[in-house]
């Protein structure tokens, strides 16, 4: 009784001068309830079994209607003849391994004859060039070394800067310390507001990332957020005045779309 089906993705594959190559198999459950299912190999003469192992655990779950991927790891021996091998992979049910599994189509894989590498000898002449091409390779490298070291620049330091505590600050308060303290903000990208309760809250940061006394490089964007009863704009918690004196803060940013936006809060995450 058949219950997944098995395609190979790769086709014939060729080992690697270590010996070794691999095989991707896609099994879907073909059945329609949730299925344990174990794996087996069975190998064709004269590729060995013990040459193949299904990476991963022995035994796994399989949903319906869904596929999973199973690794088949193929490592020849020292010495293996070259030639062209071929295995089957077989997925079961462990309870009940002699009437419901299912069995792959053969694949291959190619051990191919290394070829040796000659060199020619022209009475010691061809060992005089290798050496020669080693010399220069070898004067090139220090060269570039020493220049590096003498014209190469030094890595620049970031600073290190730390975060204020801005929760409990009025948004115009907190961007104060934003721009006081070294670091940046967009309203478009940084500023989100959050549903209170509490009438006290309304205006006030109840939220920031990264937070408080964390260090972080220098120019690092904060986000904050600020509470609200309902939809409201920027300038509802920032006053005229105040507002032109933030059009002047050098990392602080308030693009003009925000100012005409209404803000809708986000559920209080408390």
């Amino acid at each position: 009784m058949s219950i997944v089906s098995i395609k190979e993705v790769k086709g014939v594959v060729t080992c690697g001068d270590d010996g070794k190559a691999a095989h991707v198999f896609n099994v879907k459950n073909s059945m329609e309830t949730r299925i344990r299912i174990g794996t087996q190999i069975a190998s064709a003469e004269p590729a060995e079994t013990a040459w193949l192992t299904v990476e991963g655990p022995t035994e796994r779950d399989l949903e319906p209607d869904t596929m999973t991927q199973f690794v088949v790891n193929i490592q020849v021996p020292r010495g293996c003849k070259p030639g062209k091998f071929s295995y089957r992979l077989r997925v079961f049910d462990p309870d009940n391994p002699g009437e419901k599994y299912t069995d792959g189509e053969n694949v291959y894989f190619e051990v191919v004859e290394k070829k040796p590498v000659v060199v020619a000898t022209n009475g010691g002449t061809q060992k005089r060039w290798i050496w020669y091409v080693v010399a220069a390779v070898v004067t090139v490298g220090i060269i570039g070394v020493a220049i590096k070291i003498f014209t190469d620049e030094p890595e620049p330091v970031v600073k290190q800067v730390t975060v204020p505590q801005l929760e409990k600050s009025t948004l115009f308060a907190a961007l104060q310390k934003i721009n006081a303290g070294g670091l940046t903000f967009n309203a478009e990208t940084g500023l989100s507001s959050r549903r209170v309760s509490n009438p006290q809250q309304v205006g006030i940061v109840v939220g920031q990332e990264p937070a408080a006394l964390t260090q972080v490089p220098e120019k690092t964007e904060v986000k904050l957020w600020v509470g609200a009863g309902g939809r409201f704009r920027i300038e509802d918690v920032i006053s005229h005045q105040n507002m032109n004196e933030v059009k002047t803060m050098k990392h602080v940013v308030i693009p003009q779309v925000m100012l005409n936006r209404t803000m809708e809060p986000e559920p209080d995450s408390n």
